[in-house]
């Protein structure tokens, strides 16, 4: 196993090291490369991939690993999604941190009002003065993606675990880790979002899959252990680790949500209290229920949310409280990718051999 380590300053002087390793095989394969920590208030990639690393330092394996366990110290130290280093910085203190992802922003800067250019995952292989995260970036693409085979990109979303594919993704690969449920991004990302980490792996002919944990803002250790599973099973899949496949459950490909599919969309018709009786990625039947809106005062029940045709749950209302017309749940039609207890389907043998 080889570590490689580079210093970093940003624009007032403050320095950080980013470390990534490469750790060989023991036979031919392919090239897996991972990078978690890019946004710095996602934690459970940078938390399991150092366990992750000393699982697989043996070598015992096909091909090679190139792993980035805190691709953004300046952001993780922050436990902010970016690290605006122009700004001024003591404004961190005044941030207050909700479940409402991304609404608020000390700096102004947030994901509903602006596209800063200090988001780490907007900034591969873009030119320009992009800061200190664009130095990273400009350094991790020739070091470790370049040449690889397979690009997985670890994030934290604030819902339950879900998986986002960058566009070209190959299905089968996307079926392999587990996850019940995978969300196809916008096939026609604008030209901010085209600078994702994966969406530049794809352009560049490298299979790419972009994982999504539930949490951000703590530490996620519930799911460390599904995590090392996911990527064993794609390293199962890609032909670096001998085995199958088999999940418990159904894999679900979601669409892109289309603005113009009203259908699927449950809003509240009252203000009241939330209450899911679903998860996000269980299959409903047309009519069965997936929420209630009870009266704040009264606790009687205001409103029952009903599936409004065969589906899986999509995104569920982190609210706690809505108010009328506020959006709670979605219910898309899915395409099953594959059946509960139905081996993944692997990469041919010697895939990579061009």
């Amino acid at each position: 196993m080889e570590t490689f380590t580079k210093q970093f300053q940003d624009c007032n002087g403050n320095s950080c090291k980013v470390s990534w390793c490469r750790i060989k095989g023991n036979r031919p394969g392919p090239v897996l490369a991972i990078v978690a920590g890019q946004h710095g208030m996602e934690h459970v990639g940078p938390g399991l991939l150092p366990e992750f690393i000393e699982e697989m330092a043996s070598g015992d394996f096909a091909g090679e690993l190139r792993i980035c366990a805190n691709a953004n110290p300046f952001a993780l130290l922050m436990d902010y999604e970016y690290y605006p280093e122009k700004e001024d910085l003591s404004k961190i203190n005044e941030y207050f941190y909700s479940i409402f992802r991304h609404n608020y922003c000390p700096w102004g800067l947030g994901r509903d009002t602006a596209q800063t250019l200090y988001n780490m995952n907007r900034l591969w292989q873009r030119e320009g003065d992009l800061g200190v995260a664009g130095q990273i970036t400009a350094w991790l693409w020739p070091e470790m993606i370049e040449g690889s085979h397979v690009v997985l990109d670890l994030h934290g979303h604030q819902h339950q675990a879900l998986i986002y594919s960058g566009n070209g993704t190959d299905f089968d690969l996307s079926a392999m880790p587990g996850i019940p449920k995978l969300v196809m991004e916008d096939p026609n990302p604008d030209t901010w979002s085209s600078g994702c980490l994966t969406d530049q792996a794809c352009l560049a002919g490298i299979k790419s899959l972009c994982f999504e944990f539930s949490i951000q803002h703590a530490r996620g250790e519930y799911e460390f252990e599904a995590g090392k599973e996911y990527l064993r099973n794609i390293m199962k899949g890609i032909r670096m680790l001998d085995g199958d496949i088999i999940h418990d459950h159904p894999v679900w490909k979601i669409p892109f949500n289309p603005p113009e599919d009203k259908k699927g969309i449950l809003k509240a018709e009252h203000t009241g209290r939330l209450r899911f009786f679903k998860n996000e990625g269980d299959e409903v039947q047309k009519g069965e229920l997936i929420f209630v809106i009870r009266d704040v005062e009264t606790g009687t029940i205001l409103q029952e949310g009903r599936a409004p045709r065969w589906g899986i749950v999509g995104t569920l209302s982190p609210y706690p409280i809505v108010k009328e017309g506020m959006f709670c749940t979605y219910v898309p039609v899915p395409e099953l990718l594959l059946a509960a207890g139905t081996p993944a389907k692997k990469f041919s043998e010697n895939w990579w051999v061009k």
